[in-house]
């Protein structure tokens, strides 16, 4: 085998192995884990948590709540982040998911059963 050959060859077996590498690592599923879970826990606990703000805003200014209400839901939804945050440092477990899922259903009740607009007969009219 000449010289050239014996070193063309391997620099192309090392190019064909080099290009086909990550063709075959992406086709690889991305891996499933705690960490993901908490992620995406994390991910959709938070754009949650910012609709909810953005419905106690909206209720605010169409005056279906007082400022001191509004102010008295954001403490309340932050107390919720604060302790979300706290859960989540050691990864969250599904029973934790699941109570965060379950303080955000009730904080969204409260939140439509009290912005709710109340029909009252006006004083002098029937």
């Amino acid at each position: 085998m000449s010289k050239l050959k014996m070193m063309i060859v391997p620099a192309l077996a090392l190019a064909s192995f080099a290009t086909a590498m990550p063709v075959a690592a992406s086709a690889q599923p991305m891996p499933r884990g705690p960490a993901h879970a908490s992620a995406q826990s994390l991910n959709s606990f938070v754009e949650r948590k910012i609709e909810l703000e953005r419905r106690v805003d909206r209720a605010a200014a169409q005056r279906r709540l007082t400022a001191r209400e509004a102010r008295d839901f954001k403490r309340e939804l932050a107390a919720i982040e604060r302790q979300a945050r706290a859960s989540m440092r050691n990864g969250l477990s599904r029973q934790e998911r699941q109570a965060l899922d379950r303080q955000l259903d009730r904080f969204e009740q409260k939140l439509e059963r009290e912005s709710r607009p109340q029909f009252r007969p006006q004083p002098g009219r029937r």
